[in-house]
C-alpha cells in the first residue's frame, strides 16, 4: 500500500475529528484542533493512502526546549499492521528535530491495559518512564513512555 505522510490543515479537521472520535475513547473538540494548527509548538500530520484517504494520524507539541509529547495518535483498525503507524511516528520525531533542534526527548501517555499499543512504542524504542496513577479516570492507570532523540 502506497502511503504519504503530510501536514494536517484546517481543511482536516472534520476527516481528524473522525478518525481521532473513532480509534481512541479520548478525543478533543474540533475547535481544539484548529488551535493546535494555529500555535508554532504543535505538530499535525496525517497519514493517507494513494487516493488521498484520511487513514491515521498523529499530534504532539513541544512541551519545552528539549522534550516533545505525542499528544494523539490513532490509525483507522483496517489499516494497522501495513506500517501506517510506524510511519507517522518515525515522521513525527524527524518533523519535531527539524522544526526545535533543540528537542532531546520525544514522550507520550498510554493506558496500562493497552497492551497493543504498549508493545508498539516499545517497538520503536520507548522505555516505560513513570506510572500515571489515575490518569484515566478513578482506576485506570496510565505509563509514560520516553525515548531520546538527537544526541549526536
Amino acid at each position: 500500500m502506497e502511503i504519504n505522510i503530510v501536514n494536517i490543515t484546517s481543511d482536516d479537521v472534520k476527516e481528524l475529528y473522525n478518525c481521532n472520535k473513532t480509534v481512541l475513547p479520548i478525543y478533543y473538540y474540533k475547535d481544539q484542533y484548529l488551535e493546535f494548527i494555529n500555535d508554532f509548538d504543535h505538530i499535525l500530520l496525517k497519514a493517507v493512502d494513494k487516493d488521498n484517504i484520511f487513514i491515521g494520524y498523529i499530534i504532539g507539541r513541544r512541551e519545552n526546549k528539549k522534550r516533545f509529547h505525542i499528544l494523539s495518535f490513532g490509525v483507522y483498525k483496517q489499516f494497522r499492521r501495513q506500517k501506517v503507524g510506524s510511519l507517522l511516528m518515525s515522521e513525527i520525531e524527524k518533523h519535531a528535530l527539524n522544526k526545535f533542534d533543540s528537542i532531546q526527548f520525544i514522550s507520550l501517555n498510554v493506558i496500562t491495559t493497552n497492551h497493543i499499543g504498549i508493545k508498539f512504542y516499545e517497538n520503536c524504542g520507548f522505555k516505560k518512564v513513570r506510572l500515571l496513577e489515575h490518569y484515566y479516570g478513578l482506576n485506570e492507570h496510565g505509563f509514560t513512555y520516553g525515548k531520546n532523540i538527537n544526541m549526536a
